[in-house]
């Protein structure tokens, strides 16, 4: 923001799809007979407002905030699917299982970015007043927390693809955001931050990718 496009641009397009996600929410209330979707999206459309000026000054709040915000996504697979009445059954289910995972891991996943963006981020957010994880404990102690969740998503990933094998008869989908957590990781060791977070989002959008073979 502020080389490739303007902040006011920037706010224009905020306001627009938070405008979109909040008539869609109606919609669907209106459709499913419930105010859930409608609520929940005023709840995380409210938390996204407060994160640049409020949430980011706090220390590990605004991560945590946009981590549950992707996180929680993968559960909207499931609006008009089921009714909401059903849903605490259906995730109690090997497939409800399989999508929780999924929700965890995309929060884990867009937390690590999230601390990798501040990492970029550190010497303006020092300027801006953001009381950020690189700001406080410095790049080197930073990059060193960042690479040891990196090495224990391994084990988050080994585990979802061999879910994946098991019970859902995938063969290569895992390798969709296998290979470039693996890329983040070899960047992360050679101390290339920026490329580090390129990886960090085509593992998100793997992630996606897997889920359409899945549910397709």
């Amino acid at each position: 923001m502020g080389r490739l496009i303007s902040r006011r641009k920037t706010m224009a397009y905020h306001y627009v799809l938070n405008g979109l996600a909040s008539l869609m929410s109606v919609w669907l209330s209106f459709r499913l007979s419930s105010a859930v979707p409608l609520i929940w999206c005023a709840f995380i459309g409210t938390l996204l407002s407060g994160y640049s000026p409020w949430f980011k000054r706090r220390f590990l709040r605004g991560n945590l905030i946009i981590s549950f915000a992707v996180g929680q996504l993968p559960l909207w697979t499931l609006i008009g699917v089921l009714p909401l009445s059903q849903w605490s059954s259906m995730l109690g289910t090997l497939n409800g299982f399989g999508l929780l995972t999924y929700a965890a891991l995309s929060a884990y996943l867009t937390f690590l970015r999230e601390i990798t963006k501040d990492l970029q981020d550190v010497a303006g957010d020092r300027e801006a007043g953001y009381d950020t994880l690189a700001v406080r404990w410095g790049s080197n102690r930073t990059i060193h927390l960042l690479q040891i969740l990196h090495f224990s998503g391994w084990a988050l990933l080994g585990i979802s693809s061999w879910a994946a094998l098991k019970w859902f008869d995938a063969t290569w989908t895992p390798l969709l955001f296998l290979l470039p957590f693996l890329g983040a990781h070899l960047q992360l060791t050679r101390g290339l931050i920026h490329s580090v977070s390129a990886y960090q989002k085509l593992t998100l959008a793997g992630g996606l990718g897997f889920l359409a073979f899945m549910v397709g």
